[in-house]
């Protein structure tokens, strides 16, 4: 009995289809993302702080300039156009970017476009923010105006935002290209839809609040 079994041919493997199998064979392992305690999440982790810690004191640097500094009215008008022009850049892009995360949400676009698209867009997006900062110190912004407050939150908050849409932007790269959004992790979603909307509140509110201070100051001849 022992020996019949010994002499049994071994079980044929099931063939797989040609496309199949030559799938399997050229598909690159897939990098394991790293654990929440590892050398490379902690290395991430004190990048993003040290990043969110230079932003803010861009920020501070650009609101105690402004507030300290009297400019004169022709500098005025050249920081209020580089402001414009930052602006535009800026939020532009921003706008394209949300546009095509938002057709994702809708299963209209890839996984991969949004990210691949920020990822192409940084210099456009930072380059903004680093100008409207710059251009900020030069226009006498009036501190003691609530509504310029809450605009100047509203910028230091979008520059938090963006520095923590990043790593989301990563695992949403590693992620296959026909992934939906249904199919992504809950908390991921979650804090996908907050950051989106976050972004779109804080920008709007900020270039609301920018042309209004700007048609009273026009209006009052100031």
């Amino acid at each position: 009995m022992i020996g019949s079994l010994a002499q049994a041919p071994a079980r044929e493997q099931p063939a797989l289809p040609a496309g199949e199998a030559t799938s399997r064979e050229s598909a690159p392992p897939r990098e394991p993302a790293p654990s929440p305690g590892s050398t490379a999440s902690r290395t991430g982790r004190a990048r993003g702080v040290l990043l969110a810690l230079l932003c803010t004191a861009g920020w501070s640097a650009s609101v105690l300039i402004g507030h300290n500094l009297d400019t004169a009215q022709e500098v005025h008008r050249i920081g209020l156009a580089v402001h414009i022009l930052a602006l535009v850049v800026a939020f532009g892009t921003i706008l394209v970017i949300d546009w095509i995360g938002l057709l994702w949400l809708l299963g209209k676009r890839e996984i991969h476009e949004p990210g691949r698209l920020e990822s192409a867009a940084k210099p456009l997006i930072w380059g903004g923010l680093a100008m409207l900062l710059a251009s900020g110190a030069f226009i006498n912004p009036d501190l003691g105006s609530i509504p310029t407050r809450v605009k100047l939150v509203c910028v230091l908050v979008i520059l938090l935002n963006g520095l923590a849409i990043a790593p989301l932007m990563h695992r949403l790269l590693a992620m296959p290209g026909t992934t939906r959004f249904g199919e992504v992790a809950r908390g991921l979603r979650a804090r996908l839809v907050l950051a989106l909307s976050v972004s779109q509140a804080c920008w709007w509110t900020a270039v609301l609040i920018g042309l209004l201070n700007s048609t009273l100051r026009r209006w009052s001849g100031s």
